[in-house]
């Protein structure tokens, strides 16, 4: 009798358990219940079950959480604790995804980051994280290698480059909770994804970050132990003593993240300097155009408008221009500063305008340039249109003429 005759009838007797569906679905403590037939391809935490052979000071005591406080996170206590709390949050409740990416960018050579990626394999389990330093690897043609990922590291992410063309397929992947998995010479299908993002770059401007994002935490870092050998040989030493990482786990696991919220990102000089060298050529225009007196004139009647090609009227508090000024000021501006920007167009530049302005930006009528006709204009009132931007930008928008227009008599 051969061996598939005889595992045929064990199986129609129900003397071997059988599956017809594999899912990936991480857990801590106790496994859910996917189906009887559905096969859970998660294997658990090994330091779960580990019983440490020797006793290891407590986590705080530990190099790697040393590393942590100052040179990963800037020695800022909120980017410090924010960092704690995903992993600990990660590790508690491995199922849920964090929709939030932490980055590692602007940075200097040598402060720690690949230490870190190796400890988190450690903590995590090595089969539960891939590094990746060619982003054709995550968004090439077959993507199913880190379907059963905890954490996928991106490595050397080079300024403007694969990650700003590849903006929006990554920020899916930091938010999405499924993806469509394809692996070669099989079908693609849709999936659970569990993974969470963090980027590595020594680039200025490695990220494509929208004013209103709301997806990547920018850690602020230092590299005041760079140099220090001694302190990052005793890093690596702990990271592989599997007494230190089970301190380690413990700790996390025990870590209380019941009421941590992971969408409240911690306010840093790097994520402000990033997010101002990707806004758009509207927000950077804005900012040009309310910095200076150069841009304006005073006319304290409000009855009369006038205005040239390189100045637009001011009254206190109050902006006074119309369409004709605004785009012929933005193409100034495109001039003046070399913005690579292609938006040329008069209805383009006005769309992006009033986009970006909202209601600030009103509809007005007054008399211009010594009209007998009331003609249409737009009324800006400074302050607003400064709150406006701010709730935007998430970070402090400041006019600079504001301070100006407080000052002029009436």
């Amino acid at each position: 009798m051969s061996i598939a005759t005889v595992l045929a009838r064990m199986v129609k007797r129900d003397q071997i358990r059988t599956y017809n569906a594999l899912r990936y679905v991480p857990f801590s403590h106790v496994e859910p219940y996917i189906g009887k037939k559905v096969f859970n391809s998660f294997v658990p935490f090994d330091f779960l079950s580990y019983e440490p052979k020797t006793e290891a000071p407590p986590f705080e005591e530990h190099a790697m959480y040393k590393l942590l406080k100052t040179d990963l996170t800037g020695r800022d206590e909120e980017s410090f604790e924010y960092l704690l709390n995903y992993i600990a949050h990660k590790l508690q409740k491995p199922h849920i995804r964090i929709d939030t990416a932490l980055c590692f960018v602007r940075t200097i050579q040598g402060i720690g980051k690949g230490q870190f990626s190796k400890w988190i394999s450690m903590v995590f389990d090595s089969r539960n994280v891939k590094i990746i330093a060619n982003l054709d690897h995550l968004f090439g043609n077959f993507n199913s290698h880190i379907r059963s990922s905890l954490w996928v590291f991106l490595e050397e992410i080079k300024s403007k480059g694969g990650a700003w063309e590849q903006a929006g397929r990554l920020k899916d992947l930091i938010s999405s909770e499924s993806q469509v998995w394809e692996k070669k010479y099989h079908e693609a299908e849709e999936g659970g994804w569990h993974g969470q993002i963090v980027v590595f770059s020594n680039s200025s401007y490695g990220l494509r970050v929208e004013v209103s994002d709301r997806r990547y935490v920018l850690f602020d870092t230092e590299y005041t132990l760079r140099d220090d050998k001694e302190f990052h040989d005793k890093v690596s030493t702990e990271t592989m003593n599997p007494d230190f990482i089970a301190t380690a786990f413990k700790f996390l696991m025990e870590r209380d993240v019941s009421k941590w919220n992971w969408r409240k990102i911690p306010k840093t000089k790097t994520r402000t300097a990033i997010k101002q060298a990707c806004e758009s050529v509207c927000m950077s225009f804005t900012r040009w155009f309310f910095e200076s007196t150069a841009h304006f004139k005073y006319t304290p009647d409000y009855n009369k408008f006038e205005y040239d090609e390189t100045r637009v009227e001011l009254k206190k508090n109050f902006a006074i221009t119309n369409k004709k000024h605004l785009v012929a000021a933005f193409r100034k501006y495109k001039d003046v500063s070399g913005h690579p920007s292609k938006t040329n167009e008069t209805n383009a530049i006005l769309d992006g305008i009033k986009l970006l302005w909202g209601r600030t930006l009103k509809p007005a009528q007054c008399k211009i340039n010594g009209s007998k006709k009331r003609l249409r204009c737009f009324k800006i009132h400074l302050p607003k249109l400064q709150t406006e931007l701010s709730r935007q930008f998430r970070d402090p928008v400041v006019l600079e003429i504001i301070d100006h227009t407080q000052m002029l008599e009436f």
